[in-house]
């Protein structure tokens, strides 16, 4: 994305100490003017070394520009030999100064500067690339030149100022250094560049002047002032020597002018993209030998270049004479260093072949062994000793050089001695700096884990000063000996000691160098969760040990779980084993460990056997020797291991048994019960529930012959057995073979048919308990008076489980027809009275004998629910009765044919139904068969029976409980009949205290309660004392109306403090 800005701004640029301009030049015009200088030329050496003092060596055409980076920076720009201070004076952070003049100069400063040399003021046809005061030219901030502007002719508007991004979201802001004021703010991501045309006033001739200003950004940015070529393009990485490029290649039209590409390495591939447009290709090129250079007419522009090895990349003038001046690039990338390759022109003069070009060298050591020779063929050019502050200048013709040196140099190649700028290369006084920078910043780990297993700690250790130094390394621990750590170079190999100081260090790193390292921190075993270690990474210059930097590295233990399958439940069968196939893992990421087990079960081991297995079945061991059962090497991360749980069940379980085994699982490697408890949450419980499948077994006896005469009905006795481990309903169904007879299924009561229980449309005997649960029943079977004698009915009776309906029993009963007397007896009437507590129901029964022959008539009775009331019967002159025929049942003796005998029964409820003292059961209805049997064995089926009601009814009364009472108490009262209730409660004077009750409608009668909290109506305590309740009824009538009278009942209670 491109950002343009064109600012037309009234306003005079102020410059300190400024001469008289010349008059502007051309490009490409042979104006010749150079200063006549020495082939080598000694000065006086820079100030001595001193801390924080800051210099360099300039060669300038006619500008020199200092730049501030600091408040407070003394300057001084002195002639060659030190002898004549041009300038000096103090510069804020921001301010500049603008020094006219051509020649050699030393620039002196106690603090961080810049310099911008050529004629970028004086003149308007230059291009550089601006740097900060590391000579970096990819920063945050940047003072620099907008380059001058043509007013008219052939190349106006052609200038172009560029700001470029490397990473997403920068912020720039952009201002005149001049008068504070703001040309532009933005944000710009990467690849991204804002361009900027000049058209701010100030006067170079009839041109616009260039215009100092600072460029302050979020991030690092990189900047380039095109008004002509002369100038390289800044890496990625924030030198001039890199692999990634991003730029602006600018047209003067009729002026040619050239990438060139200088590769560092033998075999370098280079690609040249169009920056806007990424899949337009411009150059793609192979150079086979480092030095080799390459260059492409490539014109107005911006452009991507990547390569796969070290490159160059300067944009310069193309063959012929071309005014210019850049300073050269060395392999490091900032213009200070052993090795130049440099394109270079010539013959600007007016005879041919008279070299124009020019490299100026700078020595910035003593004794400094330099050689230059040509690129092309390695033909010699020139060789010599320079020392510190030593200038040596070579003419040179169209081509490249290279030049070399046993120590650090400086070269700015220039032509025609006008018509260009750079920035210089800057050589500060020994001025040690160094910075770490760790990454990560924070790890986590585990006990005996180093990090180098997760994520090493990788630190960049930086010289951030202007000479080679030995930087040395320590590292402590907040947390020592339980933290411990390595420190190595990016292979993994240990670092030496370089300087012999018995600490570890980076050895030689040269100036703005970086060295990365790894750390790798071990923490001891057996570390509680969560402990944090801070190593403390150091890092010392030898140059000066005041010189140092740390990295903080927190290091904490990672907390470890286990799980295991939560939960599971199976269905077995007695005798089976349940096997639960189950997983467990635990979340290391390093370390392999042991789960171990542990279990209860709310069953007895001892008969329901638990074991634990691998899934081939193999019993689990204790392998780890902590005396629990484990799983060996279970994996990381969460991998879970499969194993298996196994529950034998016994051959005696009941169906719906169950067994609960709780599993516990717990690591070897970080122990639930390590002292301190620091493990106590690496702990995973399952819960696994093996309950026993139902088996039936039913029985029913027995086989059975009778002989029965024809009108007459045989009954026969069976028994039905659960002997299976789960409560069942037998359904009990009959096959017969003959058409005609009745055959009745009778309950064990004797006089009522079996029912449906389980409501699943057959007939059972209702619920038998699992094992031994047993029933009896009757099968009827009524003889037609059609049957003749000797004919048979075979009868099958069916016992089948509702469990599993395949699993049954079945019994034969075979009927023979005989012909034999007739029994008929008979039992009656049918009664109901009501009684009140404390009495007895007295009943009347008259028990015929209609049958051919004297019948000792059995009796008795069967209650339709048990209600636990006694009864007693007698003759209707209180003897008892007798078991006169021993068949173990009371019977009536002998009653003749034809005759009637009376028979009375007296049934009396318990003494306490119906009182009101205390707790009591509402329970007032009980009713029961009054049955008799004929005594002949053959036809014990003859038989009759009679309906006896007895109703209790309570009396109207009430009482309250406890009395006395101290806070509440509650009133037990009974109605006989449905109806109204009122209860109120009056002091002794007969004032109204309460009112419990208020015509509560009651629909039946009973015996009810109602419970007092002691207060008033208005909720206050009353004084203790008697007090009076009294309840009042009226009777619901059958018309559902009520009666008018009002029965009431008055009681004393009292009321204790």
């Amino acid at each position: 994305m491109v950002l343009s800005t064109v600012i037309s701004l009234c306003g005079t640029l102020v410059f300190s100490q400024v001469s008289a301009n010349p008059t502007g030049a051309v490009p490409g015009s042979v104006n010749n003017i150079q200063q006549s200088l020495e082939s080598t030329a000694e000065y006086a050496p820079l100030l001595p070394q001193e801390e924080d003092t800051f210099a360099t060596y300039a060669y300038t055409l006619s500008d020199i520009i200092v730049f501030s980076y600091a408040d407070d920076a003394q300057i001084e720009i002195w002639n060659e030999d030190r002898t004549t201070l041009h300038w000096s004076g103090t510069l804020n952070q921001d301010e500049f100064h603008h020094q006219y003049g051509s020649g050699i100069y030393q620039i002196l400063s106690s603090r961080e500067f810049s310099v911008l040399i050529g004629d970028p003021i004086s003149n308007i046809v230059q291009g550089w690339t601006a740097v900060d005061q590391r000579s970096k030219p990819l920063s945050t901030k940047l003072l620099t030149v907008v380059q001058g502007s043509w007013v008219s002719g052939s190349h106006t508007g052609t200038e172009i100022f560029n700001v470029f991004a490397y990473y997403d979201n920068t912020h720039v802001v952009v201002r005149n250094l001049n008068d504070g004021t703001q040309i532009w703010e933005g944000d710009l991501d990467s690849l991204e560049y804002w361009q900027y045309y000049n058209s701010i006033g100030g006067s170079v001739g009839n041109n616009i002047r260039g215009l100092p200003i600072s460029i302050e950004a979020s991030k690092e940015v990189s900047a380039i002032s095109y008004g002509d070529c002369g100038y390289y393009l800044p890496a990625f990485n924030g030198t001039f020597t890199g692999r990634d490029f991003i730029g602006y290649l600018g047209d003067m039209s009729d002026w040619p002018q050239s990438l060139k590409i200088i590769p560092w390495e033998d075999d370098v591939n280079i690609t040249v993209t169009d920056l806007n447009e990424p899949t337009d290709t411009i150059w793609k090129l192979h150079i086979e030998d480092r030095g080799r250079i390459e260059g492409k007419l490539i014109l107005r522009r911006w452009v991507k270049i990547e390569a796969d090895k070290d490159i160059s990349c300067a944009f310069v003038p193309g063959q012929g004479c071309y005014y210019h001046l850049l300073r050269a690039i060395d392999r490091n990338g900032l213009g200070i260093g052993t090795e130049f390759f440099i394109p270079t022109l010539g013959f600007c003069s007016s005879n041919p072949g008279d070299p124009n070009g020019q490299l100026d060298i700078f020595s910035f050591y003593d004794n400094n062994q330099v050689e230059v020779r040509s690129t092309f063929d390695n033909t010699f050019v020139w060789s010599g000793t320079l020392n510190e502050g030593d200038h040596h200048r070579i003419m040179t013709m169209t081509g490249a050089h290279t030049v070399t040196s046993t120590r650090g140099v400086a070269v700015i190649e220039s032509a025609g001695g006008q018509a260009g700028a750079d920035f210089l290369p800057l050589w500060f006084a020994i001025h040690p700096a160094v910075a770490t920078v760790p990454t990560p910043q924070f790890c986590e780990t585990e006990c005996l884990v180093s990090t180098m297993r997760q994520n090493n700690y990788q630190l960049f250790v930086e010289n951030n000063g202007n000479s080679m130094d030995v930087i040395n390394i320590s590292t402590t621990h907040t947390e020592a000996p339980d933290f411990t750590s390595e420190v190595t170079d990016i292979l993994g190999n240990p670092l030496p000691d370089a300087d012999g100081n018995s600490q570890i260090d980076t050895d030689s790193l040269p100036a703005s160098g970086r060295f990365e390292v790894l750390v790798n921190v071990t923490p001891a075993d057996k570390l509680p969760f969560g402990t944090t270690d801070t190593c403390i990474f150091a890092i010392q210059s030898t140059q000066d040990t005041a010189r140092m930097d740390t990295a903080f590295l927190i290091t904490t233990i990672r907390e470890i779980e286990v799980e295991v399958t939560p939960v599971d439940t199976l269905y077995v069968y007695p005798g089976n084993v349940g096997v639960f196939n189950l997983e467990t893992s635990h979340n290391s990421l390093y370390r392999e460990d042991n789960i171990n087990f542990s279990w209860s079960t709310t069953q007895p081991e001892a008969q329901w056997t638990v074991i634990l297995t691998d899934i081939s079945g193999n019993d689990l061991q204790d392998n780890d020797g902590d005396g629990n059962i484990d799983l060996p090497s279970v994996p990381v991360n969460q991998e879970p291991s499969p194993f298996q749980l196994r529950v034998q069940v016994p051959d005696d379980a009941n169906a719906g048994d169950e067994d609960v085994v709780t599993l516990v699982t717990t690591s070897y490697n970080y122990p639930a019960d390590y002292p301190g408890d620091i493990y106590g949450t690496v702990i995973d419980t399952g819960r696994y529930v093996v309950i026993v499948e139902p088996v039936p077994d039913i029985l029913i006896e027995e086989d059975q012959t009778g002989i029965v005469d024809a009108g007459r009905t045989i009954r026969y006795g069976l028994e039905v057995f659960n002997f299976g481990n789960t409560d069942d309903v037998p359904n009990i169904t009959y096959q017969t073979d003959q058409v005609g007879w009745t055959h009745t299924l009778i309950s064990s009561n004797g006089t009522d048919p079996i029912v449906d229980n389980n409501a699943d449309g057959i007939p059972d005997v209702g619920l038998l308990p699992r094992v031994d649960g047993s029933d009896s029943l009757f099968l009827d079977v009524d003889v037609p008076w059609s049957a003749v004698e000797g004919e048979i009915d075979s009868t099958i009776v069916y016992a089948r489980s509702t469990v599993t309906d395949t699993v049954y029993d079945s019994v034969v009963i075979v009927t023979t027809v005989d012909v034999s007397r007739v029994v008929d007896i008979a039992v009656w009437p049918d009664q109901t009275t009501i009684i009140h507590p404390g009495d007895s129901a007295i009943y009347e029964l008259q028990v015929a004998n209609h049958g051919e022959d004297a019948d000792p008539i059995s009796i008795g009775s069967n209650t339709i629910r048990n209600l636990n009331w006694d009864t007693t019967f007698t003759f209707a002159n209180n003897e008892p009765l007798d078991d006169y025929n021993n068949d173990g049942q009371s019977d009536l003796n002998f009653v003749e044919v034809l005759d009637t005998v009376s028979v009375k029964m007296v049934v009396r409820p318990p003494e306490e139904l119906g009182s009101i003292i205390g707790e009591f059961d509402t329970t007032v209805v009980e009713q029961r068969y009054v049955w008799i049997q004929t005594g002949f064995e053959a036809d014990t089926i003859v038989r009759d029976s009679a309906l006896l009601t007895t109703i209790l009814e309570p009396e109207f009364d009430i009482h309250n409980y406890p009395n006395p009472f101290t806070d509440k108490t509650t009133f037990a009262y009974t109605i006989p009949r449905g109806g109204l209730v009122t209860l109120r409660i009056y002091n002794r004077a007969g004032e109204y205290i309460r009112t419990l009750l208020l015509d509560e409608e009651l629909q039946y009668g009973g015996i009810f309660k109602i419970e007092w909290d002691g207060l008033t109506e208005d909720g206050k305590e009353p004084s203790p004392g008697i007090y009076i309740y009294a309840l009042e009824w009226r009777e619901r009538k059958e018309d559902d109306s009520y009666a008018t009278f009002k029965k009431r009942i008055v009681k004393k209670a009292l009321l204790q403090p």
